[in-house]
């Protein structure tokens, strides 16, 4: 109704803005904070919310979590606000899958840097690497929910991943409106199908084997063989990593 939404506006733009920081024609500095309220609202306070049920289960060593962090400049997904660029949603699919029609225009238009072939490698090796190791470079997020930034460099492993988000939209405002915001409910159909499939699932996860070890190390990410299920990882440097092709 109208007075939780009045709440709800009001501890939104209280938490954002502690202060009262924002001038009232800040146009750029209102755009951002809607876009990181949004973003915290239907992306990270839902996904915390799941690591926390995976850390509640034991289950934190075998999850991995990084942000994505690099403005897309040449793809179609590409937009600025003023002289802010942001990443946005789904940014990163152009250097993930190196999208030809996307990256063929670049090339003609002369836009693609340095720092995009990069990313993509960086993109391509983790994702492999998880595909292939059960670990793309970096440590788990244990019980800290640790986390990397992934650009054109790797991140040192960083702590409390999505932490405003879980602490406005899964602590203050479900306690202030007595209502879980947002909401998580399963559809009983869906939960139904899960868990009549899920043993069969586990059973086909718990007899795949992984390929025989080889030894992965670049400059910006390192891969080590996982040790009775818990991968054993030396802190990442800050370093920019040299364009490889992956196998």
């Amino acid at each position: 109704n109208q007075d939780q939404l009045a709440l709800y506006k009001s501890f939104v733009r209280s938490f954002y803005d502690p202060i009262g920081n924002i001038d009232g024609d800040d146009n750029l500095a209102w755009a951002k904070l809607v876009s990181r309220a949004i973003s915290d609202h239907n992306f990270f306070a839902p996904a915390r919310k799941e690591l926390k049920w995976y850390k509640d289960r034991k289950n934190s060593e075998n999850v991995f979590l990084y942000d994505f962090n690099y403005f897309n400049s040449f793809c179609l997904n590409s937009y600025t606000v003023f002289d802010w660029k942001p990443s946005i949603h789904c940014s990163e699919l152009c250097f993930l899958w190196f999208y030809p029609y996307e990256w063929e225009r670049a090339l003609v238009e002369g836009r693609i840097r340095p720092s995009d072939l990069e990313v993509a490698d960086n993109l391509g090796r983790a994702w492999t690497n998880f595909a292939k190791y059960g670990n793309p470079g970096w440590s788990p997020m244990g019980d800290d929910y640790e986390y990397v930034v992934l650009s054109d460099t790797i991140s040192d492993m960083q702590k409390d991943w999505g932490e405003n988000a879980n602490t406005i939209f899964n602590e203050i405002l479900p306690a202030k409106m007595h209502m879980d915001l947002p909401p998580f409910d399963i559809d009983p159909v869906m939960k139904n199908q899960i868990e009549n499939q899920a043993p069969v699932i586990l059973k086909m996860w718990l007899a795949a084997t992984c390929p025989s070890w080889k030894p992965l190390t670049t400059t910006e990410l390192t891969i080590f063989p996982l040790i009775s299920g818990q991968a054993t990882v030396r802190p990442i440097s800050r370093q920019r990593g040299s364009s490889s092709q992956l196998s």
